[in-house]
């Protein structure tokens, strides 16, 4: 299975999106800007078998 062609994903909803990352970052994985949606901030990275995951917080 060609995991980086695949749109299918987890997402988690968070509460600090930007500790998030940062933990991530600290961890050797790097978030990836991905298109916006109106009304939340997100990113999404890859997990160390090439799974895409989403992390997402509501604004406001």
């Amino acid at each position: 299975m060609n995991r980086e062609a695949t749109k299918a994903h987890i997402a988690y909803e968070v509460e600090d999106l930007a500790a998030v990352a940062e933990l991530l970052r600290s961890r050797g994985i790097e978030p990836i800007a991905s298109v916006p949606i109106p009304g939340y901030d997100r990113f999404e990275f890859r997990d160390p078998f090439g799974n895409r995951a989403e992390c997402i917080q509501p604004i406001g």
